[in-house]
């Protein structure tokens, strides 16, 4: 067993599509899916993209397989620099997974984002300021209490790119 930090895809918008314009940016969507294998262990790092400081996040939602005792998973964000955490939990926490999420019935992970802050910038949701942000974070999901058996994560991030 083994705790895993890996980024689960490689670029910056992994199978993005940008086709809508809201006027303030592009809308796109992010879809990323990985294997939480039954030999990951708990604090488990699962780096799903890396998004620009400037970019909203309109919505993230997570479908899944029953992942037996995956009962505890946080969406956040790391440095991309160093991978340090910034937020574990900033967008969710607190995400069960050990239930089946199936089309239709996704997991919000946006559940810890007050309704007034929805309209925020990734580096105003983490508190920084134009001085002190990153050009961009790794947008993470790290499992607190990973679970005990193999199954298939899908990712849907909409975001207006910055």
């Amino acid at each position: 067993m083994a705790v895993v930090d890996t980024y689960v895809v490689t670029g910056t918008y992994p199978n993005s599509v940008a086709s809508n314009s809201n006027g303030a940016g592009d809308l796109r969507r992010a879809v990323i899916s990985f294997e939480v294998d039954s030999t990951d262990e708990d604090g488990s790092i699962y780096r799903l993209m890396q998004i620009s400081a400037n970019s909203i996040i309109t919505n993230v939602m997570i479908g899944n397989d029953a992942i037996t005792s995956g009962t505890v998973y946080h969406c956040g964000f790391y440095d991309v620099e160093g991978g340090a955490v910034v937020d574990v939990d900033e967008l969710g926490a607190s995400l069960d997974l050990s239930a089946a999420h199936i089309s239709g019935s996704e997991l919000s992970a946006m559940s810890a984002v007050d309704v007034a802050n929805r309209d925020l910038k990734v580096y105003e949701l983490l508190g920084k300021t134009v001085s002190n942000k990153a050009m961009a974070y790794d947008l993470a999901l790290t499992g607190a209490t990973v679970g005990s058996a193999t199954g298939t994560v899908t990712v849907f991030v909409d975001f207006i790119a910055g």
